[in-house]
């Protein structure tokens, strides 16, 4: 399990390097994925919540740091694809964030797609 942990950081560490020497371009979109909770969160479940603990913590000192690089004239999104049960299950609710009010809330995770390719469409007209 200690090798599993040291190589999912190893990894969030790299997409995290990758993402923060390419924000501050401009773009239209920019989305990143990072599935550090998930990973901790099915390893730990259950077994150490400081570990989980310590991996959400990251990811939020991430979203702040990343909210502060792209301006308040930028939508900065937060998606979770599930949340998760004690045990380590999934559940069928979803976290998601805007930094900006949005005229539509998305219901589904496949809300999302038309939600972007809208506000993408505003943007480009």
């Amino acid at each position: 399990m200690k090798e599993f942990e040291r190589v999912v950081w190893k990894i969030h560490k790299y997409r995290k390097k990758v993402v923060l020497s390419n924000i501050s371009k401009d773009w239209d979109l920019f989305m990143a994925w990072f599935d550090l909770a998930d990973c901790i969160g099915h390893l730990y479940m259950g077994r150490s919540i400081l570990k989980i603990l310590k991996a959400y913590l990251e990811l939020d000192r991430l979203a702040t740091n990343l909210k502060t690089m792209v301006g308040d004239d930028t939508l900065f999104i937060i998606v979770s694809d599930h949340g998760m049960m004690p045990g380590g299950k999934h559940s069928d609710r979803a976290f998601y964030s805007f930094s900006n009010d949005i005229a539509r809330r998305p219901n589904k995770i496949e809300d999302f797609y038309l939600l972007i390719i809208d506000l993408l469409n505003r943007r480009c007209a």
